[in-house]
């Protein structure tokens, strides 16, 4: 037996592959382990915000096609309103002009005196319209004295005269272009003569006397105006009324002494418009 089981172990023994040296395994020391730390791992990048989407444009609208109606066969119907408007005006006025100083006595009994002429105006503005006008006046009286038996006898006749030259401005407010309230204010030169004369009928008599003098004034009056209605014609008339007072600088006339004119005025004219 002893002999077989040698044999079996040689047999065996070379047949078995030769060993293989043993292979270290490297082993990490705490301490080594400590030194190399961990690195944190890297943030993940934020995603880019997606894109906006681009709008979309909208289709474009067809155009219609036109459509060229023929030329009506018809005049069109004239618009409402008048087609002329007055932008000048001129009247024939006359009036009366109240005179408060005694001194006119001398002139004849009544505290006034008549007044006729002309007014000129122009509207430079709506509603506005400046006035340039002329008015002339007079009055006169037979002055009488006591003769010797009693009775009167004309010692002469005494004659007073005005001219009113006068530019100013009315404002105005209408009612449908036929009936017009407004006021006026004007500045006025007055050019006034008094006259004495023995003999009225000679002009080489030497109790003839006469003196001038101009003095400056003014007047404020308020009115209303008739007008036909414009309408279509080029021209139309009115009729005006109106009211106010006057004040005139004392004028002086020589030997003769001082007068004062103006007080209530009232005036009325009649004119066209164009």
């Amino acid at each position: 037996m002893t002999p077989l089981l040698l044999t079996l172990s040689f047999a065996f023994a070379q047949d078995a592959p030769p060993a293989q040296p043993p292979v270290e395994v490297p082993v990490e020391t705490p301490a080594e382990a400590e030194e190399t730390p961990a690195e944190a791992p890297e943030p993940a990048p934020e995603p880019e915000p997606a894109p906006e989407p681009e709008p979309t444009p909208e289709p474009e609208a067809t155009p219609e096609p036109q459509v060229f109606a023929p030329p009506p066969t018809t005049l069109p119907e004239p618009e409402s309103g008048p087609d002329h408007v007055a932008k000048w005006s001129l009247s024939a006025e006359i009036g009366s002009s109240a005179y408060r100083d005694d001194s006119f006595d001398l002139f004849g009994s009544r505290d006034g005196i008549d007044t006729s002429g002309l007014r000129v105006g122009r509207r430079v503005v709506d509603r506005v319209e400046v006035q340039l006008g002329w008015l002339r006046g007079n009055r006169g009286a037979n002055v009488e004295v006591a003769n010797a038996s009693g009775g009167r006898e004309l010692a002469f006749q005494s004659a007073y005269y005005a001219h009113r030259f006068s530019l100013g401005a009315r404002g105005d407010i209408t009612f449908d272009d036929a009936l017009f309230a407004y006021v006026a204010a004007r500045g006025q030169l007055v050019l006034q003569q008094v006259r004495l004369d023995g003999d009225p009928d000679s002009t080489s008599n030497t109790d003839q006397l006469s003196e001038t003098a101009l003095a400056p004034g003014g007047e404020l009056v308020g009115g209303i105006e008739l007008r036909i209605p414009q309408g279509k014609m080029p021209i139309t008339a009115g009729w005006t009324l109106e009211m106010g007072a006057e004040t005139v600088a004392t004028a002086t006339f020589g030997e003769f002494g001082d007068l004062r004119s103006g007080g209530f005025v009232i005036h009325s004219g009649i004119g066209i418009r164009f």
